[in-house]
């Protein structure tokens, strides 16, 4: 169940009021070298986030958390 009331792409937690956004993304690529060779090394990165909004008694509470690994 959406929850339009904290932004776009929120779904409601079942059995609480808690809403989620779970977004990540994925890069890839490979870094070209010069010299006495044309050497290609993988590039690859990523990210994930988490962000958790519920409203209390002492207003709206949030966590978020964003974990990236990878060499860009």
């Amino acid at each position: 169940m959406p929850c339009p009331s904290k932004g776009p792409g929120f779904v409601r937690l079942p059995g609480s009021g808690g809403c989620i956004r779970i977004s990540g993304r994925v890069t890839a690529g490979a870094a070209l070298g010069a010299g006495h060779g044309v050497a290609a090394a993988p590039a690859v990165a990523g990210r994930l986030a988490i962000d958790n909004r519920a409203d209390t008694d002492l207003g709206e509470v949030r966590t978020y958390l964003r974990i990236g690994t990878g060499r860009r």
